[in-house]
C-alpha cells in the first residue's frame, strides 16, 4: 500500500474510531479489507442516527467528516440491522496530486 495512502488510512481510522466512541454506541467494530484496487475500512456502532457533514466550529467539533471527505477517494454512511456503519475507501493507485487536500493546500512533501 502506498505509503500516503496508508498515512492518510491510519488518520482516518482514528478519527472515525473516536467518532463512534463519543457519539455513538456499544458495540463498537473496525473493519479494513483490501481488494486489488483500493483499501476500505469501516466502523460499525449501535447508534441508529447517520452522521452528516457539520460546519466546523471553532472549538474544532464537526471537523472529522470534512477531514474524511477531503482525504478518502470515497466515503459513505449506511444503515446496518444494529446501528450503522460509516466507511471509507483509498484508491491502492491514487496519485498525491490527485488528492483534494493536495490541491487546496499542496503537496507537504
Amino acid at each position: 500500500m502506498p505509503e500516503d495512502v496508508l498515512d492518510d488510512a491510519v488518520l482516518l481510522t482514528s478519527e472515525l474510531v473516536t467518532t463512534a466512541v463519543l457519539h455513538g454506541r456499544a458495540p463498537i467494530s473496525l473493519r479494513l479489507h483490501r481488494t486489488s484496487s483500493e483499501a476500505v475500512l469501516e466502523v460499525h456502532d449501535a447508534a441508529s442516527f447517520l452522521p452528516r457533514r457539520l460546519r466546523p466550529t471553532p472549538d474544532e467539533h464537526g471537523r472529522g467528516l470534512q477531514l474524511v471527505a477531503c482525504l478518502a477517494d470515497r466515503w459513505g454512511v449506511r444503515p446496518v440491522r444494529e446501528g450503522k456503519a460509516v466507511w471509507c475507501a483509498f484508491s491502492l493507485s491514487r496519485d498525491v496530486r490527485s488528492n483534494p487536500f493536495v490541491e487546496a493546500f499542496g503537496d507537504p512533501a
